[in-house]
C-alpha cells in the first residue's frame, strides 16, 4: 500500500471510526459536564460566584454539604477521565503522524 498525503475518512477501519468518534464525542461531553459539574459544585458550597467586576453567576445548586462532597467527587472523576480521554486521543493522532505517517494530522487541520 502506498501512502499519500491524505488518507481519506473511509481508508480508517470500522472500529478505528468507531473509537475515534466515540472518542471526540466523549471528550466533547467531559468539555461541557466537568465546568457544569463545577458550577454546582461551587453552589452547592453556598459562595458566590464572581465572574469580573460584580458580575455573578446564580447558583444552580442548593447549599448543601452533602450534595457538595458528592459534586466534588464526581467533579475528580470528570477530570481524570478528561485527563485519559485527552491523552488516548492525542496518543493517537501522535501514532498516526509519526508511526503509520498516513497523513492523518494533516487532514485534520
Amino acid at each position: 500500500m502506498v501512502l499519500t498525503d491524505a488518507v481519506p475518512r473511509s481508508a480508517l477501519r470500522g472500529v478505528e471510526r468507531f473509537v475515534a468518534g466515540g472518542s471526540e464525542a466523549l471528550m466533547y461531553l467531559l468539555f461541557l459536564a466537568q465546568p457544569l459539574v463545577g458550577w454546582a459544585l461551587v453552589s452547592a458550597s453556598g459562595a458566590p460566584i464572581e465572574l469580573f467586576g460584580g458580575v455573578y453567576l446564580p447558583a444552580i445548586a442548593p447549599a448543601d454539604a452533602h450534595l457538595y462532597a458528592e459534586l466534588r467527587t464526581l467533579h475528580s472523576w470528570l477530570a481524570y477521565a478528561l485527563l485519559a480521554v485527552f491523552t488516548a486521543h492525542m496518543c493517537a493522532v501522535l501514532a498516526h503522524a509519526s508511526i503509520l505517517r498516513d497523513g492523518l494530522l494533516r487532514r485534520m487541520l
